[in-house]
């Protein structure tokens, strides 16, 4: 019997709108890359819906 990676699973969820975006890595090792892992996230980030009210922060602090 043959055990086949099926990956792990990089996800962002926003837990007022309860939507979530996720991406499977075969090798996850890239992740351990600084830039490749914000790229990661980023990606992840620019898919979930902006749901920001007036005042709140952004996650790199700009409103």
């Amino acid at each position: 019997m043959t055990s086949e990676n099926k990956g792990y699973t990089l996800a962002l969820e926003n837990g007022r709108l309860h939507q979530k975006q996720e991406k499977i890595f075969l090798k996850p090792m890239v992740l351990y890359i600084p830039q490749q892992a914000v790229e990661a996230v980023n990606d992840l980030l620019s898919k979930l819906p902006d749901d920001r009210e007036e005042g709140e922060f952004s996650v790199d602090g700009h409103q």
